[in-house]
């Protein structure tokens, strides 16, 4: 490429069952950085992406021969090409056709932790028997640990059990402590998303097994004890569910003056205006309300009210299958209703939730002869916890302060809230026009402290505006632009008299 190049070298590192040209990144939110080799002679740069693998490419950015990087977020997770354009002086574009050369850059773009699960766990004599079964497509799977501990100890430290590290396998062990014990599974991807899965072998006098952390159901009756339907829901689900591609919102907001102070909001939001200060810009009216959710363990967030859920009938009887039906619960199990069937009997089974809210689902299955273990009774657990959360981020934006410590430095300041916020979800941005092309002011996305010291350089215009960007776990982006230029020039003139250039004497009559 004629004067630009991607510096990626340095992420080159082992990527396990990545191709490796390809670069896991567990963050949405990147920044592309870029080496010039020739800046004279470039007037402009393009970003390209292609999330189909070269068949068709998008501009997401435009760069000045003196900006060190393109940022850039995914909209989704996946596969992302990247590939850069030089624009000359003369207006002459290089590469002209991006499909001559290779990307530049491939990102795998993965914020999903892996999916394991144990299968089962049991005592059997001094032994403990414990299976697994990992769904993830870019596994470390030489990170896959098996520990105990006592159950019911939580200060008790873990022991690893050796074992051997497979998608689907089985280890047998001699625990190190007499009666109950909790063994848990950990494995991260390559993009270092964790993956967890425990439970709690025995109880006294008996060697149940239970799920750790969810209340044991009561019995069930099984309606055919010979050759029982045996459904199975792999959890979380959305690792593998097909739901909508989520657009972020876009919300250009009109200046909020507001003299008199903010109305209440809820407990999950902070106060906008602790100092009195007012806003520039905010993405929420001042009476929306944001109510507190209940905290669930082993509960996967998504931004789609459609939903595509796995499963698996290891158990079917000479008869075959006549329906599987997926049931829904809004209370934990306290009560249920039926959400969908699936009518070709095939995994995955569809399903559109009512909106956001905390769910948990479990499967029926009846066979040709009409058996079935029947629908969930009130208090059974669920298979398997979503939470959806369609709402971005709340934010405020304020007006920029000098730094009274140093000397050409901006505070900027920020107000943000969200029940699944990110652990660092803000992005901070400036443009000369509200349409961008918008320059990070952070290397990379920060923690929600509300404020960020900005050391300004003489390249700078002097009005810029200025958007905040945060990012919940769901996915979900909430934005602020201020809605005028604000003033970023903090260089203070000074002038001094230096002597007489000339001077007229008048004369008497």
């Amino acid at each position: 490429m004629n004067g630009a190049t991607m510096l990626v070298a340095g992420w080159m590192a082992c990527v396990g069952t990545l191709p490796p040209d390809v670069v896991p990144m567990k963050d949405r939110a990147i920044q592309i950085p870029i080496v010039l080799n020739r800046p004279q002679q470039i007037r402009e740069l393009l970003l390209f992406v292609s999330s189909d693998q070269g068949r068709t490419w998008q501009q997401v950015a435009v760069a000045r021969p003196d900006q060190q990087f393109f940022p850039f977020t995914a909209r989704e997770d996946g596969l992302f090409w990247f590939q850069v354009v030089t624009i000359d002086h003369r207006n002459e574009r290089e590469p002209s056709d991006l499909n001559q050369l290779k990307p530049a850059l491939a990102i795998l773009v993965d914020t999903q932790p892996p999916l394991l699960r144990i299968t089962s766990a049991e005592k059997l004599a001094e032994e403990v028997a414990v299976t697994w079964q990992l769904q993830e497509a870019n596994p470390e799977i030489e990170s896959l640990r098996l520990e105990h501990r006592p159950a019911g100890d939580p200060a008790a430290a873990w022991v690893p059990v050796q074992i051997t590290p497979m998608v689907a396998g089985q280890a047998r062990f001699r625990p190190a402590f007499p009666g109950p014990i909790q063994v848990r599974m950990t494995v991260q991807d390559v993009a270092g998303n964790m993956g967890q899965a425990s439970q709690t072998i025995g109880t006294v006098g008996a060697n149940a097994m239970q799920v750790a952390n969810v209340p044991a159901p009561p019995p069930t009756p099984v309606a055919d004890p010979v050759l029982p339907n045996e459904p199975v829901l792999p959890p979380p689900p959305v690792r593998g569910a097909e739901s909508a591609p989520f657009q972020p919102p876009s919300r250009e907001l009109q200046p909020a003056y507001r003299p008199e102070p903010s109305p209440p909001v809820a407990a999950s939001r902070p106060d906008p205006s602790p100092t009195g200060i007012t806003p520039v810009a905010t993405n929420s009216p001042a009476s929306s309300t944001q109510l507190p959710r209940p905290e669930l363990r082993n509960t996967q967030l998504i931004n789609s009210t459609q939903i595509s859920l796995e499963y698996e009938v290891p158990r079917v009887g000479p008869s075959g299958l006549r329906s599987v039906r997926l049931y829904m619960t809004r209370d934990d199990g306290r009560s249920w209703e039926e959400l969908a069937d699936d009518p070709d009997l095939q995994s995955p089974i569809q399903a559109n939730l009512p909106g956001e809210g905390l769910y948990g689902f479990r499967l029926v299955v009846e066979s040709g002869a009409g058996l079935s273990k029947g629908m969930p009774m009130p208090g059974d657990a669920p298979e398997l916890r979503v939470e959806v959360d369609l709402t971005p981020p709340y934010l405020e934006l304020f007006a920029p302060l000098p730094d009274p410590k140093e000397r050409e430095t901006l505070v900027l300041r920020w107000s943000a809230a969200d029940k699944n916020l990110a652990p660092s979800p803000i992005m901070l941005e400036w443009a000369t026009s509200k349409t961008g092309p918008w320059v990070s002011i952070t290397p990379q996305p920060i923690a929600n402290s509300g404020s960020h010291t900005w050391k300004l350089n003489q390249r700078l215009p002097y009005r810029v505006y200025l958007r905040v960007t945060a990012r919940d776990l769901a996915g979900n982006i909430g934005e602020v632009i201020s809605p005028e230029p604000q003033l970023i020039d903090l260089t203070k003139p000074e002038g001094h008299l230096i002597g007489i250039k000339s001077a007229s004497v008048p004369i008497k009559p």
